[in-house]
């Protein structure tokens, strides 16, 4: 399951290249921490530490974490998308889902360039492909919420090496701005060619 969430860091670095927006090795960024700089920490062996451990939070503790928010957007998302199919479903549940971090959002959490009517916008698009990716998780490979909340944790775990990656506005970088959403969305149309005739795209 962490592989659609490394796939998703994988299309954002091609798509950044693509855009030719600012892309970092991102051991250049990690050397540059006090920490490492003051331990004489090699940055190579700090990356694949951040890598590892990030995956490792991502099956344990932050799963675990969004477990309780996973519970009940899953359970809304299969009583809608049994209803009125995938589309229909993810757009309702991407919408309730973002309005449901919108204090987060407007207090400038996931875009402190942008703690407005913006930011949350960018983020409901989001929200919304990410409910296409957990209910078919939940749907055709899991058949529980444990599935959606382990790439749950891992997204959040491995937000901040991916932003070491491809730094700048967040809006438009990843994995929450116009990059992330153009690899989730990749990964979400993927996902929806490989179980086609599986799910009711829509009604």
């Amino acid at each position: 399951m962490p592989s659609i969430v490394l796939g998703i860091y994988a299309l954002s670095v091609l798509y950044a290249y693509l855009a030719q927006a600012k892309v970092v090795n991102p051991v250049m960024n990690i050397g540059k921490l006090r920490p490492l700089e003051i331990w004489k920490i090699d940055p190579v062996l700090s990356l694949i530490f951040l890598i590892i451990t990030s995956l490792l939070a991502g099956l344990t503790i932050n799963a675990i974490a969004a477990l309780g928010e996973m519970g009940w957007k899953g359970l809304l998302l299969n009583e809608l998308a049994s209803k009125m199919g995938l589309l229909k479903a993810s757009i309702i549940t991407g919408v309730i889902w973002s309005l449901w971090h919108a204090p987060l959002i407007l207090a400038g959490y996931n875009y402190p360039h942008h703690p407005d009517v913006i930011g949350l916008g960018m983020f409901t698009l989001m929200c919304i492909v990410w409910s296409i990716i957990f209910r078919i998780l939940i749907r055709e490979l899991s058949s529980s919420v444990i599935a959606p909340s382990v790439i749950h944790g891992t997204i959040n775990a491995m937000a901040g090496l991916i932003l070491l990656t491809i730094p700048g506005d967040e809006l438009y970088t990843s994995p929450l701005g116009i990059i992330g959403l153009a690899s989730s969305t990749t990964i979400a149309l993927i996902m929806m060619l490989v179980f086609k005739g599986k799910i009711k795209i829509k009604e």
